[in-house]
């Protein structure tokens, strides 16, 4: 009987979890044993990649630059480096996706790829980097 129920709890979390959100139909997952929202916002990652339920996400918020982990919650493009940056409309043909016109963990990620880490390309060279920075 206990068996029963923990199956019937698991069907109706797993339903919740998959009910549209204000009326949009999210894309679902199944991520590490878990359904989660395939474009959700950094706060949806971080939520369990906060080092103790998985590993760590490594971002930056405040003095984001080269050789630190990559920024979120940042506008697209910055403002005053445009010039530095390709034009927002050129990210979706790539698989680059912006949550709310801001860089999010699915602008690099996409957990529908089986790759390591999930990348929504190869970054060989550098190319996932230069999908959206000019040198």
């Amino acid at each position: 009987m206990r068996v029963m129920k923990l199956i019937l709890a698991s069907l109706l979390v797993s339903f919740v979890l998959n009910l549209p959100k204000d009326g949009v139909s999210d894309e679902r997952v199944v991520h590490h044993g878990q359904v989660v929202d395939n474009d959700g916002g950094p706060s949806d990652c971080i939520t369990c990649h906060d080092g103790l339920t998985a590993p760590s996400a490594h971002f930056c918020t405040v003095e984001c630059g080269f050789g630190t982990s990559h920024s979120v919650f940042k506008e697209y493009p910055p403002r005053s480096k445009e010039n530095s940056y390709i034009p927002a409309e050129s990210l979706q043909e790539k698989g680059i996706r912006l949550f709310d016109g801001r860089v999010s963990c699915v602008s690099c990620h996409d957990l529908r790829k089986p790759t390591k880490f999930h990348l929504i390309m190869d970054n060989n060279g550098s190319a996932l980097c230069f999908s959206c920075h000019r040198i």
